[in-house]
């Protein structure tokens, strides 16, 4: 419950935005208990059926949250090899079939995975490859020609490890990214006192949890690192649930700690219900919504002056419709003219960024308006975190 209800308040966002990644933190849970409470003794049917749904649950996952998805199901891959490869190890009669039956599983848990991409198979048939020539393309220009697919960088490695190890965890505890490796060393350092001491125990699915999760930090890590295509933030949508149930496995085992979370979660829930207490003396640009993003478009229309101009929307998800729909009918029925789509007739070019990193924003505004062509005319910030920037050619020559 105490676990539940700190996911609930600290991803609100993931009730609120329908977007697809922000499923894959329920299947990666389904998964992870599937795959943690496979049964230790001889394979059955029920470990059968249970390893072949958790293939299906992966490749469900991977569907909605591709880059994370296939970064948990190379782990699952790796996790069923080795807790197959030490139970093999163990047994002590019919060695052979043991080692067959495992390897079975593991096949099974791979067709399982791909039974959900027959779909896709069917459309890509249907449609000349398109999608699979391109992603050949993508991994070729990756691992053949150590280039990326597009001209953006994303994020960098101590980025990545931030994202992996601190980010989330800071979000998951609403807490300062500061504070959390001290936090980790500190439950760790008691955590692992205590087991030295005999004064805990781990069952044997904690010791399942365990150990899946350390492989899923290492692969993740090692993929996200090793990519030639840009890393973004919302790629590790999903870890928040390996660090909560670590965090499980702790309050479990650590009553001051349980006591502890408890308290803060109280005061979490409640800090979070003061807004709702002064609805009126809240400033509708301080949040992202519809009224923000329309003063947004007004901001650019009445700026331009009548000037042809060009429009850039900054979002994880690559497409920005609802600032397309702004534009366009704000465009066609208050001030009758629309963005122009190509940049080269534009006397000036807008970048709308939300709040994110230095390095995000920068290298945004790099690849749709690069240095070397254009400068900052003026910027302006929402209170939301949001900022318009306003980019004008270097070599125009228009008479403004």
């Amino acid at each position: 419950m105490l676990l539940w209800l700190l996911f609930i308040f600290s991803f609100q966002t993931y009730t609120t935005f329908m977007w697809n990644p922000h499923l894959a933190p329920l299947f990666f849970l389904i998964l992870m208990y599937l795959l943690i409470t496979l049964p230790s003794e001889d394979i059955n049917i029920k470990y059968l059926i249970k390893i072949l749904v958790a293939g299906i649950i992966s490749g469900l996952l991977l569907n909605f949250h591709i880059s994370f998805g296939l970064g948990v199901f190379l782990a699952s891959v790796v996790y069923i090899f080795i807790t197959s490869f030490f139970r093999v190890i163990k047994s002590k009669n019919n060695l052979f079939r043991r080692l067959l039956y495992r390897i079975l599983a593991l096949l099974l848990f791979i067709c399982g995975f791909f039974t959900t991409l027959i779909p896709y198979a069917v459309f890509e048939f249907r449609h000349d490859f398109l999608q699979s020539r391109a992603l050949a393309k993508t991994i070729t220009d990756a691992y053949l020609y150590n280039s990326a697919s597009v001209g953006q960088t994303g994020l960098k490695p101590l980025e990545i490890i931030s994202q992996l190890f601190i980010e989330r965890t800071s979000q998951l505890l609403s807490i300062k990214s500061e504070y959390i490796l001290p936090i980790y060393f500190i439950i760790l350092g008691i955590i692992i006192y205590y087991y030295i001491n005999k004064r805990i125990s781990f069952s044997k699915y904690e010791k399942n949890l365990i150990i899946y999760s350390i492989v899923t930090f290492i692969t993740l890590l090692l993929l996200f690192i090793s990519s030639k295509n840009p890393v973004w933030q919302y790629h590790f949508i999903g870890v928040e649930i390996i660090v909560l149930l670590l965090l499980g496995i702790a309050l479990n085992k650590w009553e001051r700690l349980r006591k502890s979370i408890s308290l803060w979660v109280i005061v979490f829930i409640i800090s979070s219900f003061l807004p709702i207490l002064s609805p009126f003396k809240t400033n509708s640009l301080s949040t992202s919504s519809f009224a923000n993003k329309k003063f947004i478009a007004d901001k650019i229309f009445q700026d331009s002056d009548c000037h042809p101009f060009s429009v850039f929307a900054y979002s994880p998800a690559i497409y920005a419709y609802d600032f397309d729909y702004l534009f366009k009918w704000l465009g066609e029925d208050v001030y009758h003219r629309i963005p122009e789509q190509d940049i080269t007739k534009a006397d000036f070019v807008y970048l709308i960024i939300p709040k994110t990193s230095e390095t995000i924003k920068d290298d945004f505004i790099n690849y749709k308006t690069p240095e070397k062509s254009f400068t900052t005319k003026d910027t302006w910030p929402i209170p939301d975190g949001t900022i318009i920037i306003k980019r004008e050619p270097i070599n125009i020559h228009r008479s403004l």
